[in-house]
């Protein structure tokens, strides 16, 4: 059975007035990133695809030079788009404004777009993906679009789910059907 291998990108630089889109992982992400080769190794990924924000690309450059695994960045597979004069919130604000976004996703809660219209993107980039490529597919991305994916075709809580991902992480779905067949990993 073929694996769709959702990676979240390891611990990224939080910079107040500027968009985290372009945020970048820490010294302890890269760190994290390098030790959790290790578990991704098991599903032997073909290829490492990533999103193109500097934060999923290099966690996937990282893991591809640990795996000797191609790896290539992938348009549409990037996080709810959130400008940065949105971003000065407090972690509690942040989690309340991502938890609206999943109570109401066809209403502009916060950021650019709807979480359903990031739902529709991510879904895209993912069936691109797997059409272009063959075997067990890495693809390193974002918590907030991985629980919207992950939630459309599984019974789980979005909320729970989300606010259970570590940075990194992996969850293991099935190519095919894109169901659930193993959650979130203990942090590395």
């Amino acid at each position: 059975m073929r694996k769709l291998l959702l990676v979240r990108h390891a611990q990224s630089q939080l910079t107040p007035g500027i968009a985290p889109s372009v945020w970048t992982l820490t010294n302890e992400g890269r760190t994290r990133a390098a030790q959790f080769a290790s578990l991704l190794d098991e599903w032997q990924p073909a290829i490492i695809i990533t999103s193109e924000e500097p934060k999923a690309l290099a966690t996937g450059e990282i893991l591809g030079k640990a795996l000797n695994v191609p790896v290539r960045p992938h348009p549409g597979l990037f996080e709810h788009r959130r400008p940065a004069f949105e971003m000065p919130f407090s972690e509690e604000e942040f989690v309340l404004k991502v938890e609206q976004l999943f109570d109401k996703p066809d209403e502009l809660v916060f950021g650019e777009e709807t979480g359903n219209e990031a739902l529709e993107r991510f879904e895209s980039g993912i069936r691109e993906v797997l059409e272009q490529t063959e075997g067990n597919v890495a693809v390193v991305s974002h918590g907030t679009v991985m629980a919207l994916f992950v939630a459309k075709y599984n019974p789980v809580d979005v909320k729970a789910f989300w606010r259970s991902l570590a940075m990194p992480d992996l969850v293991i779905l099935d190519a095919f059907d894109a169901k659930l067949l193993r959650g979130s990993m203990p942090s590395t």
